[in-house]
């Protein structure tokens, strides 16, 4: 399957190689709608890494991008507690906003396929809450708790490093993939842990014991990432 896969990619290229140099949209003056899909290397169903943007073309090879972006992270831990145990499952969510800006250097800007490279940058901000998977004795009314961990205030900055290529499906819509490298900062933000009821009486759903507040910290560290733009000109 893999191999059928990869051939039918090899044959489609060569077909859009093989054709004459066509026009595209790629101009002095030039505006697109885009749309991104990041993380093409680890896609998951209950995640999503994207924002919506657009461009305007400087000349026929420079272009400026912008954008906003939304990632979000989801993520569920099944129990497997033993014949003597209740198991409550996981879960881990993350969810942030930001902005990004960046330039493309377009080397053939009138060929339907389009090489190009560049760099920008992004600045995300989010949250995120840890529930760990929790086990207790298979006894009614049993009371079990479990710490929840939320974090607030989580920081992102990050340098990237872009080398893509653009497909004219049409004159007024291409498809771009590209492999981003990134410098990023992150700080961890401010994290408060709370005790909560998973399982007793009379209301396993109360949360109550302690809270924790802890100190915001950074890091630096890198990355890389596959990212899918859909581009619609006008």
């Amino acid at each position: 399957m893999r191999n059928i896969l990869l051939f039918s990619i090899i044959f489609l290229c060569t077909i859009v190689f093989a054709q004459e140099e066509s026009k595209t949209s790629i101009a002095g003056g030039a505006k697109a709608l885009i749309f991104e899909f990041d993380g093409l290397d680890n896609l998951s169903a209950n995640s999503y890494e994207g924002g919506i943007g657009g461009k305007i073309f400087f000349s026929n090879s420079l272009a400026l991008r912008v954008g906003f972006n939304f990632d979000r992270i989801s993520e569920e831990y099944p129990a497997n507690p033993s014949a003597v145990q209740r198991g409550v499952k996981g879960e881990y969510v993350e969810t942030a906003f930001g902005i990004g800006a960046g330039i493309e250097i377009h080397t053939r800007s009138k060929s339907r396929v389009s090489p190009y490279f560049g760099g920008g940058f992004e600045f995300m901000h989010g949250s995120s809450e840890y529930k760990p998977v929790t086990y207790y004795p298979d006894i009614d009314d049993y009371p079990a708790t479990r710490i929840v961990t939320e974090r607030t205030g989580i920081y992102e900055f990050n340098l990237l490093g872009v080398i893509g290529a653009e497909l004219f499906v049409l004159k007024e819509l291409s498809l771009s993939a590209e492999y981003v490298i990134n410098i990023g900062f992150y700080g961890d933000g401010d994290v408060k842990r709370t005790e909560v009821a998973v399982s007793g009486d009379p209301d396993p759903t109360v949360a109550e014991s302690y809270t924790e507040k802890g100190d915001s910290g950074w890091m630096i560290g890198t990355n890389a990432r596959g990212r899918l733009i859909l581009s619609i000109y006008f």
